[in-house]
């Protein structure tokens, strides 16, 4: 078996912001593979090309990007996140699916994507980096379109877009303090208690990004951080489940933070004898200018 065996594959976009990918499916895909002990050789390739989306898994003949399929493929080989539920626990996973989709994916769509501050200060040139040339070219202004495709569809008796988005917020927001209350619930730290499960690994694909990207307006992420248990969760699954990606990214921005504070030491007396000279300049030159309009007269007495 050794010779003819091939490992699972899982093309995703790249790892930022201390997770493991910064895309809600990607995920998705690897926490419920993280769950449910499925062992992935994970391939950041940013590129949809070749078939239009990400996640793309493989495995011998299979070639898959629909999210169902993949999973009901791990399920097939015996792991399944959920094999210890009961049907109405797995009645109320669906549930929560639906809610997250409805009420949150919106959401994040609008912060990510027509929010004109988050996009173009943020997401549109992260993308932009990631994508290979000349993809990026197309596959940008693609992701912005179907955004607002989406949200045109969503209220559409509101024409007005800050009403609109009030709306969409609103609801996601609503949303936000179910999960939260839903987590306090339990007794261990996921939604069933000691073990993680599908909506474990739902809820952090949704949280992740809204949590962690740097965002320039951060209105509804302030709400999401306000939430402690939800924040710890995030947090939680990052540390445990995703070490490489968390420690990668703490490292780099430790070094960041480091090297601009070395910089600030460093442009301190040079910014003070700045301060100085500038000062000086501006005393003699409005000095002058008195003088030259009479504001200012010298008289030379010879003794």
């Amino acid at each position: 078996m050794g010779s003819f065996y091939k490992p699972m594959e899982l093309e995703v976009w790249s790892p930022d912001w201390s997770l493991p990918s910064v895309d809600i499916d990607c995920l998705y895909i690897l926490a419920y593979a993280q769950f449910s002990n499925v062992k992935l050789e994970v391939k950041n390739t940013n590129n949809p090309f070749r078939s239009s989306s990400l996640p793309v898994f493989h495995h011998y003949k299979h070639h898959i990007t629909d999210l169902r399929k993949i999973i009901e493929y791990f399920k097939s080989k015996g792991h399944d996140a959920d094999g210890s539920l009961s049907s109405k626990d797995q009645a109320e996973i669906l549930a929560y699916e639906n809610m997250l989709r409805e009420k949150l994916y919106p959401a994040i769509q609008y912060i990510f994507w027509v929010d004109d501050t988050n996009r173009m200060e943020v997401i549109r040139p992260w993308y932009w980096k990631h994508i290979p040339f000349p993809f990026h070219f197309f596959y940008v202004g693609r992701y912005q379109s179907k955004a607002q495709d989406l949200i045109s569809v969503i209220h559409p008796d509101v024409e007005d877009m800050k009403l609109k988005e009030s709306y969409i917020l609103a609801e996601a927001q609503a949303c936000i303090s179910h999960l939260a209350t839903r987590l306090n619930r339990t007794a261990g730290p996921y939604f069933f208690g000691a073990a993680p499960s599908s909506l474990d690994a739902l809820v952090f694909a949704y949280l992740g990004p809204l949590l962690k990207a740097p965002l320039k307006n951060t209105s509804f992420q302030a709400h999401v951080r306000a939430q402690p248990n939800l924040a710890r969760f995030v947090l939680s699954i990052c540390q445990n489940n995703f070490k490489k990606s968390y420690q990668e990214f703490e490292q780099k921005r430790r070094k960041e933070e480091k090297d601009k504070a070395d910089k600030g030491d460093l442009d301190f007396p040079h910014t003070l004898r700045n301060s100085i000279l500038a000062t000086i300049f501006a005393t003699c030159a409005m000095t002058g200018y008195a003088v030259s309009i009479g504001l200012i007269n010298f008289s030379l007495r010879s003794k």
